[in-house]
């Protein structure tokens, strides 16, 4: 697990198969931008899993949409990691 303040983005775009894309950008990652191989949501329930580096995301989203109260996952470890949610 990465080591002090980390800055992430979490970008979600729905397509029109009904499927969810998803990647995350890190400015600590020596690569920058990386796809979630896993996405799958259930309600308000969100599971995000990067195989590369074993990290995986489990949140819930908030009742006005705008926030997702989750866990970062990665060996040995994990986080709470809360997401500000924005449309573009």
């Amino acid at each position: 697990m990465p080591r002090g303040a980390q800055t992430v983005t979490f970008h979600l775009k729905n397509r029109q198969d009904g499927t969810v894309e998803a990647t995350i950008t890190s400015l600590g990652l020596s690569v920058k931008t990386l796809s979630f191989a896993r996405v799958a949501q259930n309600g308000a329930e969100v599971e995000l899993t990067l195989f590369i580096f074993g990290g995986s995301y489990k949140g819930t989203i908030g009742a006005e949409g705008t926030q997702m109260a989750g866990i970062w996952m990665q060996s040995p470890g994990a986080m709470p990691l809360p997401l500000n949610m924005r449309k573009r």
